[in-house]
Order: structure tokens, then sequence, then C-alpha cells
């Protein structure tokens, strides 16, 4: 591939051909399969900037030129380019095809499982309630989104919010799949554990209120006394000048 892209660039005296793009392509892939990470990635960046200089930044070609970069760059642990690139995807997909594209919501999905694998959990799920929010034909994806998005509010505690994603997931599953199908059984499983521990939870949080009002009600009758005693003391002081001014009197 290298070789044929070298001839193309004689031919043509210039690296800036379609066919010089798809060698790149195509040792890129090679590249990968071989876990050359770092020269797969700069093979891919060139064929980025080529197709952007062939058609535009705002080509299908440059698209997929960004998809696989951030692909690979995402297996070679650069997190955070590899979101760069994607969100170019986003960007460009959403200016090319509409707002109202069917993997729109697809594509948001996919940055924000990176997210949520690096352990931004709190971007991962903006990006997950954005895909919900834009509605794709694939219900089974859509399942798959609000499982996802569950077991997401559930490590963040909101077991109300997991309640209510689990339960959108289970009916999806249930009635696109079936009852019997692995997804609404493992469905199902987290539906109850997650009540379970929204039950557990509340009562956690009632005794919890109940001692504080329980602690507060005490401070505030330790209160009460001090202030009494404080009134009391006082009280003592006054009467006993009092007698020491009516003593001096009478002397």
């Amino acid at each position: 591939s290298q070789e044929a892209a070298n001839l193309y660039q004689r031919v043509t005296d210039t690296p800036l051909h379609i066919r010089v793009s798809k060698c790149l392509d195509l040792t890129t892939l090679i590249l990968y399969q071989a876990q050359e990470m770092d020269m797969s990635a700069s093979h891919a960046a060139k064929a980025l900037a080529i197709s952007i200089q062939l058609g535009g930044f705002d080509s299908a070609d440059v698209v997929s030129a960004h998809i696989t970069l951030s692909h690979i760059l995402l297996n070679n642990g650069c997190f955070s380019s590899s979101v760069k690139h994607m969100r170019a995807v986003l960007y460009l997909t959403e200016l090319l095809a509409g707002p109202h594209f069917g993997e729109i919501s697809t594509l948001y999905h996919r940055i924000g499982t990176i997210y949520n694998e690096i352990g931004n959990i709190m971007v991962a799920i903006r990006f997950f309630q954005v895909a919900i929010s834009r509605k794709s034909n694939d219900r089974v994806f859509q399942g798959v989104l609000s499982k996802q998005t569950a077991t997401i509010y559930a490590k963040l505690a909101q077991l109300p919010s997991a309640l209510e994603m689990e339960q959108n997931a289970y009916n999806i599953f249930r009635i696109t799949l079936g009852e019997d199908h692995d997804y609404t059984k493992s469905s199902k499983e987290a539906l109850q554990q997650y009540l379970k521990a929204a039950v557990e939870q509340d009562k956690r949080w009632r005794e919890t209120e109940n001692l504080q009002k329980e602690v507060a009600q005490a401070d505030a009758i330790a209160d009460e006394i001090l202030a009494s005693e404080v009134v009391a003391e006082e009280s003592k002081k006054k009467r006993k000048k009092k007698s020491k001014s009516k003593k001096k009197r009478k002397k």
C-alpha cells in the first residue's frame, strides 16, 4: 500500500489525490492490526489532512477519517484526543445530516462511553442523557442506553433515577425482545436490586433524619437549661448586690 501511494504521487505529481488517501487508509488498517498504534495514528492523521484538503472539512470522507483516528487514539490510551475527534464527528454529522439523524444518538453514546471508561461519570451521564433525548430508530439500542444510564445513576447513589431508567430499559426489552430474552431477564434482576437498594437507602435516610431531629431537640433542651441557669445566676448576683447596698445604708 505504501508503494502504491508512492506510485500515485509520482504519476499525479502531488500527494493530494483520493487514491493516495485510500492507500493511507489501508496502511493505517494494516499497522493497526499489527499493533503499531503510533504509526497507525500517524498515517490516519495524514489521511485526515489529505481528506480535508481534497473535500473541505465538512465532507463524508473527513467524517470517516475522524472516526478512524478517534478509534486508534482510544485504543492507544489517548482519551482526550480521541474525544476531540469524536466531537468533530458529532458536529459534522449533525451539520451534514441534520439534528434528527438517527446516528446522532449513537455518537453521543460513544462519547459518553469514553468518559465512563476513564471514570468521569458526571460528564458521561450528561452525554447519555442527551443521547436518550435524541431518539434512535433502534429500540434495542435505546434500551441498552437506558440500562447504562441506570448503572451510572446507581454509582452516584441516585437510586430513584436509576430505577426510572432501568424501568424504561425493562419495558423496551420486554416489548421488543420478549420476557425470555437475556437482556430482559438481566434488566428485571437489576430493577429488583435497585428497588431493594432504594428501600434500604430510604430507611437509612429516615433513620438519619430522626437522629438529627433528636439531636436538635436535645440541643434545644440543653440551650434552654443553660439559658435558665444563666438567668438564675444573674438573678443571684443582683440579689447579692442589693443585699450589700442595704447593709451599707444601715451602717
